[in-house]
């Protein structure tokens, strides 16, 4: 399966952990009460124009990491530089520009010159 290569809006996720805590809005909605819960992501980097990929779009050899692009109809072995990473996913710091298709998932049959054509991912 090929998907694009998403941008910042879908960076790197950290494991999520139950903290509790309190806060006070300053200018709270009326439909906001005392008491009530609610789920906080917290954001820790922000890294504009990232690049963040699933583990199952990367391929590692012996010295170094790169995926499968599909550029001109076919596929394309493209080596990437890997950043921080986490069970969601890796930043790539070099090898990729926004827009990119990358084959993800598995590529059992696929080799350099492939003829194939993209299709968009369920969102997950």
């Amino acid at each position: 399966m090929a998907q694009r290569a998403p941008d910042a809006a879908s960076g790197p996720r950290t494991v999520a952990a139950t903290v509790a805590a309190t806060i006070a809005i300053d200018r709270p909605p009326a439909f906001l009460r005392d008491g009530m819960s609610a789920d906080v992501d917290i954001l820790t980097t922000d890294i504009p124009r990232a690049i963040v990929l699933p583990g199952d779009a990367i391929r590692r050899d012996e010295s170094s990491a790169y995926v499968y692009v599909v550029r001109d109809g076919a596929v394309h072995r493209e080596p990437v530089k890997l950043g921080a990473s986490n069970e969601n996913g890796s930043l790539i710091e070099a090898g990729l520009q926004p827009g990119d298709v990358v084959i993800v998932g598995s590529a059992d049959g696929l080799n350099v010159g492939t003829p194939v054509a993209p299709a968009t991912a369920a969102p997950r």
